[in-house]
């Protein structure tokens, strides 16, 4: 299994998303490879074991949805609330 599959495994695991959902992440390109990518950079050493220190976002996602955000794409935003944070998407249409 890649890393980047594994990681997207522990990611829905810890986050109580069922197996089935895991195929359809992989497969999916920006926003969600974005969270799960920050989440396993900052969370992956607390679920293995390899720090001693509390989660940064937490493990489990407790909302999905998307907000007003003058900036982005149609004026919105993709956000992920955690237990102990939010992580949000903030992609200006005119980026490169």
């Amino acid at each position: 299994m890649s890393r980047w599959l594994r990681l997207v495994t522990v990611f829905l695991v810890a986050t109580g998303v069922a197996w089935p959902s895991i195929m359809h992440v992989a497969q999916a390109q920006q926003p969600e490879d974005a969270f799960v990518s920050l989440w396993g950079r900052t969370e992956m050493p607390v679920v293995e074991g390899h720090t001693a220190r509390t989660w940064m976002w937490g493990p489990a996602i407790t909302m999905v949805m998307q907000e007003q955000y003058a900036g982005g794409p149609d004026g919105q935003r993709d956000v992920r609330y955690f237990d102990k944070g939010r992580m949000e998407i903030n992609t200006r249409p005119d980026a490169h």
